[in-house]
Protein backbone atom coordinates (compact mmCIF):
# COMPACT_ATOMS: atom_id res chain seq x y z
CA UNK A 1 0.00 0.00 0.00
CA UNK A 2 1.34 3.40 -0.98
CA UNK A 3 1.46 6.06 1.75
CA UNK A 4 -1.17 8.79 1.38
CA UNK A 5 1.47 11.41 2.12
CA UNK A 6 3.38 10.66 -1.10
CA UNK A 7 2.83 13.16 -3.91
CA UNK A 8 0.55 11.80 -6.63
CA UNK A 9 -0.21 12.97 -10.15
CA UNK A 10 -1.62 11.60 -13.42
CA UNK A 11 -0.94 11.81 -17.16
CA UNK A 12 -3.20 11.11 -20.13
CA UNK A 13 -2.99 10.57 -23.87
CA UNK A 14 -6.55 10.89 -25.19
CA UNK A 15 -8.06 9.16 -28.17
CA UNK A 16 -11.61 8.24 -29.09
CA UNK A 17 -11.38 5.88 -32.08
CA UNK A 18 -7.97 4.53 -31.05
CA UNK A 19 -7.61 4.55 -27.25
CA UNK A 20 -7.19 6.74 -24.20
CA UNK A 21 -4.41 5.92 -21.77
CA UNK A 22 -4.28 7.38 -18.27
CA UNK A 23 -1.48 6.61 -15.81
CA UNK A 24 -1.25 7.54 -12.14
CA UNK A 25 2.14 8.21 -10.57
CA UNK A 26 3.45 8.67 -7.07
CA UNK A 27 6.88 9.86 -5.95
CA UNK A 28 8.86 7.97 -3.33
CA UNK A 29 10.36 10.86 -1.33
CA UNK A 30 13.34 8.84 -0.13
CA UNK A 31 14.98 8.76 -3.56
CA UNK A 32 12.56 10.45 -6.00
CA UNK A 33 11.65 7.13 -7.66
CA UNK A 34 8.49 7.45 -9.75
CA UNK A 35 6.01 4.64 -9.24
CA UNK A 36 3.27 4.04 -11.82
CA UNK A 37 0.56 2.50 -9.66
CA UNK A 38 -2.61 2.55 -11.76
CA UNK A 39 -3.68 2.64 -15.39
CA UNK A 40 -6.90 3.22 -17.28
CA UNK A 41 -6.99 2.07 -20.91
CA UNK A 42 -10.25 2.48 -22.82
CA UNK A 43 -11.48 3.23 -26.34
CA UNK A 44 -14.55 4.96 -27.76
CA UNK A 45 -15.07 6.97 -24.58
CA UNK A 46 -15.99 10.67 -24.98
CA UNK A 47 -13.89 13.24 -23.11
CA UNK A 48 -16.59 14.04 -20.53
CA UNK A 49 -17.13 10.37 -19.72
CA UNK A 50 -13.37 9.80 -19.43
CA UNK A 51 -13.23 12.69 -16.96
CA UNK A 52 -15.84 10.93 -14.80
CA UNK A 53 -13.93 7.63 -14.99
CA UNK A 54 -10.70 9.36 -13.93
CA UNK A 55 -12.36 11.14 -11.01
CA UNK A 56 -14.04 7.90 -9.86
CA UNK A 57 -10.68 6.04 -9.92
CA UNK A 58 -9.03 8.65 -7.70
CA UNK A 59 -12.02 9.48 -5.49
CA UNK A 60 -10.19 8.90 -2.20
CA UNK A 61 -6.81 10.31 -3.22
CA UNK A 62 -5.21 13.72 -3.32
CA UNK A 63 -3.94 14.23 -6.87
CA UNK A 64 -1.62 17.24 -7.10
CA UNK A 65 -1.89 17.72 -10.87
CA UNK A 66 -2.70 16.07 -14.17
CA UNK A 67 -0.91 16.46 -17.49
CA UNK A 68 -2.82 15.94 -20.74
CA UNK A 69 -1.83 15.83 -24.40
CA UNK A 70 -1.62 19.54 -25.28
CA UNK A 71 -3.36 19.03 -28.63
CA UNK A 72 -6.63 18.60 -26.72
CA UNK A 73 -6.73 22.36 -26.14
CA UNK A 74 -7.00 22.91 -29.91
CA UNK A 75 -10.50 23.56 -31.20
CA UNK A 76 -10.18 21.10 -34.15
CA UNK A 77 -12.86 22.99 -36.10
CA UNK A 78 -15.43 22.86 -33.29
CA UNK A 79 -17.27 25.94 -32.14
CA UNK A 80 -17.65 24.76 -28.54
CA UNK A 81 -15.11 24.07 -25.83
CA UNK A 82 -12.05 21.97 -26.61
CA UNK A 83 -11.84 18.37 -25.36
CA UNK A 84 -9.54 19.50 -22.54
CA UNK A 85 -11.98 22.22 -21.54
CA UNK A 86 -14.85 19.68 -21.55
CA UNK A 87 -12.93 17.53 -19.06
CA UNK A 88 -11.93 20.47 -16.88
CA UNK A 89 -15.56 21.65 -16.66
CA UNK A 90 -16.40 18.22 -15.20
CA UNK A 91 -13.86 18.84 -12.42
CA UNK A 92 -11.02 16.76 -13.94
CA UNK A 93 -8.20 19.35 -13.95
CA UNK A 94 -5.28 19.15 -16.39
CA UNK A 95 -2.35 21.16 -17.61
CA UNK A 96 -0.96 20.77 -21.16
CA UNK A 97 1.92 18.42 -21.89
CA UNK A 98 5.10 19.57 -23.58
CA UNK A 99 4.81 18.77 -27.28
CA UNK A 100 7.46 21.19 -28.45
CA UNK A 101 10.01 20.23 -31.09
CA UNK A 102 12.26 17.49 -29.73
CA UNK A 103 10.01 16.66 -26.77
CA UNK A 104 9.33 13.09 -27.96
CA UNK A 105 13.05 12.26 -28.10
CA UNK A 106 13.67 14.05 -24.80
CA UNK A 107 10.89 11.99 -23.20
CA UNK A 108 12.33 8.73 -24.55
CA UNK A 109 15.78 9.66 -23.24
CA UNK A 110 14.30 10.52 -19.84
CA UNK A 111 12.59 7.12 -19.71
CA UNK A 112 15.93 5.42 -20.47
CA UNK A 113 17.58 7.42 -17.66
CA UNK A 114 14.84 6.45 -15.23
CA UNK A 115 15.06 2.77 -16.15
CA UNK A 116 18.71 2.66 -15.04
CA UNK A 117 19.28 1.16 -11.60
CA UNK A 118 20.82 3.56 -9.09
CA UNK A 119 23.97 2.08 -7.53
CA UNK A 120 23.26 3.55 -4.10
CA UNK A 121 19.61 2.55 -3.69
CA UNK A 122 19.55 -0.53 -5.93
CA UNK A 123 16.31 0.79 -7.48
CA UNK A 124 15.47 2.12 -10.91
CA UNK A 125 14.23 5.70 -11.23
CA UNK A 126 10.83 4.39 -12.30
CA UNK A 127 8.86 1.36 -11.19
CA UNK A 128 5.64 0.03 -12.70
CA UNK A 129 3.25 -1.92 -10.49
CA UNK A 130 2.02 -5.29 -11.74
CA UNK A 131 -1.61 -4.15 -12.07
CA UNK A 132 -0.58 -1.88 -14.99
CA UNK A 133 -0.86 -4.82 -17.38
CA UNK A 134 -1.40 -2.88 -20.61
CA UNK A 135 1.61 -0.61 -20.03
CA UNK A 136 3.79 -3.60 -19.13
CA UNK A 137 2.66 -5.43 -22.28
CA UNK A 138 3.10 -2.46 -24.63
CA UNK A 139 6.46 -1.00 -23.58
CA UNK A 140 8.73 -3.87 -24.70
CA UNK A 141 6.94 -4.22 -28.05
CA UNK A 142 7.30 -0.60 -29.22
CA UNK A 143 9.37 -0.60 -32.45
CA UNK A 144 11.82 2.16 -33.27
CA UNK A 145 10.94 4.65 -35.98
CA UNK A 146 12.69 3.63 -39.23
CA UNK A 147 13.36 7.25 -40.24
CA UNK A 148 14.28 8.46 -36.72
CA UNK A 149 15.89 5.75 -34.56
CA UNK A 150 15.90 8.17 -31.60
CA UNK A 151 12.09 7.86 -31.38
CA UNK A 152 9.50 5.09 -31.32
CA UNK A 153 7.20 4.41 -34.26
CA UNK A 154 4.18 6.67 -33.76
CA UNK A 155 1.99 4.53 -36.04
CA UNK A 156 1.74 1.73 -33.46
CA UNK A 157 -0.25 1.53 -30.23
CA UNK A 158 1.71 4.04 -28.15
CA UNK A 159 -0.98 5.77 -26.07
CA UNK A 160 0.21 4.51 -22.69
CA UNK A 161 3.81 5.18 -23.71
CA UNK A 162 2.85 8.77 -24.54
CA UNK A 163 1.04 9.14 -21.20
CA UNK A 164 4.16 7.74 -19.48
CA UNK A 165 6.34 10.22 -21.36
CA UNK A 166 4.09 13.16 -20.46
CA UNK A 167 4.16 12.13 -16.80
CA UNK A 168 7.88 11.61 -16.40
CA UNK A 169 8.70 14.85 -18.20
CA UNK A 170 6.92 16.79 -15.46
CA UNK A 171 9.56 15.44 -13.05
CA UNK A 172 12.78 14.96 -15.02
CA UNK A 173 15.59 13.26 -13.16
CA UNK A 174 18.56 15.57 -13.04
CA UNK A 175 21.73 15.45 -11.04
CA UNK A 176 24.42 18.05 -11.19
CA UNK A 177 28.10 17.18 -11.14
CA UNK A 178 28.08 18.95 -7.78
CA UNK A 179 25.23 16.79 -6.44
CA UNK A 180 26.89 13.48 -5.71
CA UNK A 181 26.93 11.20 -2.75
CA UNK A 182 30.02 9.75 -1.22
CA UNK A 183 31.28 10.66 2.15
CA UNK A 184 29.82 13.01 4.70
CA UNK A 185 28.33 16.33 3.52
CA UNK A 186 31.43 18.29 4.55
CA UNK A 187 33.43 16.35 1.94
CA UNK A 188 31.22 17.47 -0.94
CA UNK A 189 32.54 19.92 -3.48
CA UNK A 190 32.79 23.51 -2.34
CA UNK A 191 34.27 26.46 -4.23
CA UNK A 192 37.76 27.45 -3.18
CA UNK A 193 36.81 31.09 -3.52
CA UNK A 194 33.26 31.92 -2.45
CA UNK A 195 33.38 35.27 -4.30
CA UNK A 196 34.07 33.76 -7.70
CA UNK A 197 32.47 30.32 -7.21
CA UNK A 198 35.40 28.15 -8.28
Amino acid sequence: MLPNSWRKFRACDYGYASASGVLWFTVDPTNETLIVYRELYVSKVPAKELAHMVLAAEAYESIHYGVLDSSLWHKRGDTGPSLAEQMIVEGCRWRPSDRSRGSRVAGKNELHRRLQVDEESGRAGIEIMSNCTNLIAQLPTLPMDKTNPEDVNTKVEDHLYDALRYGIMTRPKSRSVFDFSGGPPNQRWQPADANFGY
